[in-house]
């Protein structure tokens, strides 16, 4: 836990300098988000790497010109040691307009459990299409290969995702159906669940809202239960 306590505090303490720094330097813009999670899920297996609370914070820092960022996504569970509810992830990528398409492409170190050691850890490659918007609704098509450290201790995948996102009543919404090659040392699935996401971004002052979610898991091929995930994250943007 000490060594999550440091890497949220490091996470805080970049968001603040890069905010006092922002009056000099425009063309940076970042996101700092914390979150409580009712369990951490797979957005895209389904899988539940851990069944109980969990807190999950982020730091994005981007330069706007070039589209280029980097990120560190650090999620804990609440209970004094390491499981599954922890894992660090460190990336960096590219988003840009491409004409009416946005093309996102990233690199992504996932640090899985034990956070101490790379072994078990996977490097990622992930391309996202976002296509242009057709009455309110805006597909998107998003692959990653998982490539790993050490491929006994726990084998890589293509994963992808298909579907869309759209906004009814200020709620936005989003709706895509999932699979693998057989990540993970799984079964392979053409479609292993179909996700319902919804959010309300809730404005508190200046830069700071909080974003209530829910989603809805309904599992295809996946031997997932179907489930409701909600969290609650507070984000600043500077």
């Amino acid at each position: 836990m000490k060594k999550k306590g440091i890497v949220f505090l490091a996470v805080i303490s970049f968001a603040t300098f890069s905010n006092a720094a922002q009056a000099e330097e425009k063309t940076f813009s970042g996101e700092v988000k914390s979150g409580l999670y009712s369990s951490y899920d797979s957005s895209i297996t389904g899988v539940t790497f851990y069944e109980h609370p969990v807190m999950q914070q982020s730091l994005t820092l981007t330069h706007n010109p070039s589209g280029v960022y980097a990120s560190v996504w650090n999620s804990y569970s609440p209970n004094g040691r390491e499981d599954c509810g922890d894992e660090i992830d460190y990336s960096i990528g590219i988003c840009r307009e491409v004409g009416k398409f946005k093309i996102e492409v990233s690199y992504s170190l996932y640090n899985l459990t034990k956070l101490s050691s790379l072994k078990g850890d996977l490097h990622a490659l992930s391309l996202s299409v976002g296509f242009p918007e057709v009455g309110g609704f805006t597909p998107f098509v998003s692959i990653e290969k998982d490539l790993p450290i050490d491929k006994e201790i726990l084998p890589g995948g293509f994963l992808y995702k298909v579907g869309g996102t759209f906004e009814v009543g200020g709620v936005n919404c989003k709706i895509y159906g999932s699979g693998h090659d057989g990540a993970y040392g799984s079964n392979r699935e053409t479609v292993s669940i179909v996700r319902f996401d919804a959010c309300k971004e809730i404005g508190i002052i200046d830069n700071l809202k909080a974003v209530p979610a829910v989603g809805l898991q309904i599992p295809v091929q996946a031997d997932v239960d179907m489930k409701l995930i909600g969290s609650i994250n507070v984000v600043y943007s500077f």
